[in-house]
């Protein structure tokens, strides 16, 4: 026998397992056909919107005294939670979106200032060995920060992401690309002599095979 709802959502909001898993039983179902309504999407999409519904009606969830309080609220509750997910995902996509754009319009762009440069090439090519690792809208995001000067705001607004969110993404990567170019040097140090000659070419004098030049 069911329990009441003033009893069931007593409980839950006092944090029963019992009733959690009583009312997940009972309530999954309607909240799933609702969140499949309200978005017109396919399965995945409805079951998504059904787990974040259930983290909030769990955080929030209230004594009831009936059954009509209790199918306004939830009604209410996966109603937002489905808005909320579809705007995410148009956002998500309006970004993937802009990033495709970019990669595809800075394709073969190599700074001029570098052109018979061969250290500052080796540099380039390898910060965009690096970058290639990142995700494209971090990489975009730093390029659009420190090749093209751009400021945290016009970021914010041309990526749609807040200005701490990215501040804190940027400091990441540079933290990730500094360690990067840190083992760089130390595996080059361990690679070469400290006169510049590769380790192939001072091997035999340590070994007693032969002598170099300074």
């Amino acid at each position: 026998m069911h329990q009441p709802i003033s009893e069931l959502t007593r409980a839950m909001s006092a944090g029963s397992v019992k009733a959690i898993e009583e009312f997940y039983r009972e309530y999954f179902p309607q909240i799933y056909r609702t969140a499949r309504r309200i978005t017109g999407r396919d399965e995945s999409f409805g079951l998504d919107v059904v787990q974040e519904a259930m983290l909030r009606i769990l955080r929030c969830i209230k004594p009831m005294e009936n059954q009509q309080h209790l199918d306004a609220w939830l009604d209410l509750v996966v109603k937002s939670t489905a808005y909320d997910l579809l705007k995410a995902e148009a956002r998500r996509q309006k970004r993937e979106q802009k990033a495709a754009q970019y990669r595809q319009s800075t394709v073969g762009i190599e700074p001029a200032a570098l052109a018979g440069d061969e250290e500052a090439h080796d540099r380039l090519v390898w910060l965009r060995q690096q970058l290639s690792q990142f995700d494209p809208e971090l990489a975009q995001m730093i390029d659009l920060r420190y090749q093209q000067s751009w400021t945290l705001d016009r970021m914010a607004e041309f990526l749609g992401l807040s200005i701490a969110t990215i501040d804190g993404r940027l400091r990441r990567a540079i933290d990730r690309l500094k360690k990067a170019a840190m083992s760089q040097v130390a595996f080059e140090e361990i690679n070469t002599s400290r006169s510049g000659y590769p380790c192939e070419t001072i091997r035999p004098a340590i070994h007693g095979g032969g002598t170099y030049d300074r």
